[in-house]
């Protein structure tokens, strides 16, 4: 709880900075060099391998997801093949 309370209370001092002029400066000083970073050659090779890895590996994760699954469903049913024994 008190957690969601300093998330709310740092979304509502994020607000009242950003409506300053300094704040609005600032924003747009993050947004520019944020742009200027995503859009470096090195940033973007990094982000395509990335993809590429994802795209490989993702139907193996699932493969090996279904196998747990399989593995604990015996475990999990009972006699009469409804809930836990």
């Amino acid at each position: 709880m008190r957690g969601k309370a300093l998330l709310f209370v740092g979304m509502i001092a994020g607000a009242i900075f950003a409506t300053t002029p300094q704040g609005k400066k600032v924003i747009g000083d993050v947004r520019k060099n944020v742009s200027a970073a995503w859009s470096r050659p090195d940033v973007q090779r990094t982000v395509s391998n990335v993809e590429d890895t994802v795209r490989t590996r993702v139907p193996v994760v699932g493969e090996n997801i279904a196998d747990a699954i399989a593995k604990a469903k015996p475990a999990t049913t009972g006699p009469d093949g409804n809930g836990a024994a």
